[in-house]
């Protein structure tokens, strides 16, 4: 418990709480956003989660989380060709 504790806790914090990191008008919770991509990979029913889902939608926008993206795409692509 303390090894979680102490490293994986503590790099968990800036996710669970941008508020406390950035004070921008319009920042939004990155860990949601992954908690809640986590959520449709698993293809669970959110329609019950309307608000949610409008949120995941917006924050798929910006330029740096597309850019994030596409570099994923290239390395689950890489990760293809190496199996």
């Amino acid at each position: 418990m303390a090894w979680f504790a102490s490293t994986i806790h503590a790099h968990l914090r800036p996710y669970a709480r941008p508020e406390d990191y950035c004070d921008l008008p319009g920042s939004a919770d990155v860990y949601f956003f992954w908690c809640f991509r986590r959520a449709i990979s698993f293809k669970l029913d959110l329609s019950a989660f309307p608000n949610c889902m409008a949120f995941f939608e917006r924050m798929q926008q910006p330029p740096s989380v597309l850019k994030v993206w596409a570099h994923e795409k290239q390395v689950d692509a890489d990760f293809a060709r190496a199996a």
